[in-house]
């Protein structure tokens, strides 16, 4: 909160003089809760509900409003008008029945909401798509689904896709999003001709995951439904796969893009993966960028019930709440499809999620209790390590240290492969349990396992903490050292290899905070809870269904939590409430 002080006094200088000491007072608390919300992912504030008593004042919600109105510094947006306020604070008056709802934002933030529910609104129209090609083609999918391959939900999206500009496919784990891509493809690329197809994701670890998926897919695809996609193969090489950073082509130190409204993307299918992990202004910088009149489709992919962006924003969850109102589809086609059936080998897990998700609290506790691959602990640091370093676990890191002792000539997929075999999530980065603290005490026990001394060896795991545009690295990549004549290379899945000496800021990657594990895979899952009274931070504000939900949802076969019985209920009974104007923006707005 340090950081906002200087804004807050700032704001308040160009407020208006006349305020008495005590309005003053208010209005530095209501400029504080707006900017205390962004820090949890909140785009603006209720006034209406908002909780006066750190302020000692009993203040009526027309003293508030006025107080803002005399400040100089609130500007007022009507819809119907559509004016967009020059003032530092923009105030949203949304009517109801008997009263209105009082929303208070940045105005840069309200900008970035009102744009984005713009820019959507003229996306929402059909595409031009040639109807009866499009019916031969899906007919050899049609014929292929009694085999349940693709599902009727899968099938339900590709012609939802086909058919509008605008799409969005959300699912769990499992439940063939790619799949429903690569089958998507499949039919675009024979719909038209001299396609430019982007797909990209928030971060380089969840780009380099979609298009290895991709890959996979194909293979997959072309053993079980026998179509001819050999020249899907061939064009999925000319597909560009990246960030949407690179898409939109960073700018050295910069906060903007070389793409933009005036200097759009040259792409006609734009697909984004992980959409729920994109923050409000990455999504109206990406928004701004498309050409809404050339762009022939663009998709969104993600899982609903995920965590949201680290930054404020909760766009993607908005999309899918307000774009599924059966009020909202009477003027517009249904642009949503939801897959729900799980096709994951391991079904307890899914399970699981899904018991979570509802908030199923016996069967989850049954789940913990009865359930052979997935256990719960208690959250002790002595147990956690002894436990991790004795290869007679199901769940060890040993031998992933094995494998980096015994083998002479380590290939990239191979070492990525193994690591990737083992996830230890936690709640925080610091505390006793947290990030920072767990991977130093990790570190240690490695070294003594593998008789190294050295900063440096071979084994050692790097997580990436902020976007490196010239190196083409991004916050999130793990990295894994490998020592060539006893000096130390960094490699990346990409295959790509530098000196740590070139790195942009990094950590250790033996554990990591569950919001960093997004957008991955593991087979195995630790998951990291501390007991709330042992932390110097309040660890029940930071818990909710959603970030356990994310945990559990990363693992494929087996997960063992730490953590205790009363954290697992307070988990189902909390939710990440990020307030947000798009509920209001995204169905209003018809242009």
């Amino acid at each position: 909160m340090n950081n906002y002080k200087a804004f807050i006094q700032q704001l308040l200088s160009l407020a208006n003089n006349s305020l008495q000491p005590l309005e003053q007072v208010i209005l530095d608390y209501i400029i504080t809760q707006v900017l205390e919300g962004l820090e949890i992912g909140s785009t603006c504030l209720n006034i209406n509900n908002l909780d006066l008593k750190d302020t000692k004042e009993n203040i009526s919600l027309n003293d508030i409003l006025n107080i803002l109105e005399r400040s100089n510094l609130v500007g007022y947006y009507n819809l119907k008008e559509d004016c967009l306020p020059i003032k530092p604070l923009t105030l949203m008056q949304i009517p109801f029945v008997d009263a209105k709802k009082n929303i208070l934002y940045i105005t840069r933030h309200f900008y970035y909401e009102l744009e984005i529910a713009k820019k959507l609104a003229k996306l929402q129209v059909p595409s031009k798509v040639d109807k009866n090609l499009v019916e031969n083609l899906l007919k050899a999918l049609k014929n292929k689904i009694y085999s349940g391959f693709p599902n009727f939900e899968q099938l339900n999206a590709i012609n939802t896709s086909l058919f509008n500009k605008l799409s969005i496919i959300t699912g769990g784990p499992g439940t063939g999003k790619t799949t429903t891509v690569v089958l998507l493809l499949w039919v675009l690329i024979q719909l038209y001709d001299n396609l430019n197809i982007q797909v990209c994701a928030p971060t380089g670890k969840a780009s380099a995951r979609i298009k290895e998926s991709i890959y996979n897919n194909i293979l997959i695809l072309s053993d079980s439904l026998g179509l001819d996609i050999s020249f899907l193969q061939k064009k999925i090489d000319e597909i560009n796969f990246g960030t949407i950073h690179k898409l939109l082509n960073y700018k050295i130190n910069d906060i903007y893009f070389n793409y933009n409204a005036n200097n759009p993307l040259n792409v006609d299918i734009l697909i984004i993966d992980e959409a729920s992990m994109i923050s409000l202004p990455l999504f109206y910088k990406l928004l701004n960028a498309v050409e809404q009149n050339s762009i022939k489709h663009i998709v969104f992919l993600g899982d609903k019930n995920q965590l949201s962006s680290v930054e404020e924003g909760y766009v993607f969850a908005s999309l899918i709440k307000n774009y599924s109102r059966e009020v909202f589809s009477r003027n517009k086609n249904n642009i949503v499809s939801e897959l729900v059936i799980s096709n994951r080998s391991n079904l307890e897990i899914s399970k699981f999620a899904e018991n979570i998700l509802y908030n199923r609290l016996d069967l989850v506790i049954n789940s913990l209790v009865y359930t052979n691959n997935i256990k719960m602990k208690d959250p002790d640091l002595s147990l956690i390590l002894r436990e991790l370093f004795d290869s007679n676990n199901e769940i060890n890191i040993i031998n992933y240290l094995n494998f980096i002792k015994t083998s002479k000539n380590i290939s990239f997929a191979t070492l990525f492969q193994i690591f990737r075999q083992l996830a230890i999530l936690c709640l925080t980065r610091i505390g006793k349990l947290g990030v920072i603290n767990l991977n130093n005490q990790i570190e240690i026990l490695v070294k003594k396992y593998l008789r190294e001394s050295g900063v440096w060896y071979t084994g050692r795991p790097i997580i990436i903490l902020e976007n490196d545009y010239n190196l083409g690295l991004y916050n999130g990549d793990i990295g894994i050292c490998i020592m060539k004549d006893n000096k130390a290379l960094i490699l990346f899945e990409d295959k790509r290899e530098f000196i740590p000496e070139l790195l942009p800021k990094y950590e250790l990657a033996y554990a990591l905070t569950i919001h960093k594990s997004q957008g991955s895979e593991f087979d195995n899952v630790i998951i990291i809870i501390p007991e709330n009274n042992k932390e110097k931070s309040n660890i029940n504000t930071m818990l909710s269904k959603e970030l356990l939900y994310t945990a559990v949802t990363r693992a494929k076969k087996t997960i063992l939590m730490y953590f205790q019985d009363d954290s697992v209920k307070t988990l189902l009974n909390s939710n990440i409430e990020r307030q947000t104007g798009l509920d209001y923006l995204l169905p209003s707005i018809n242009l």
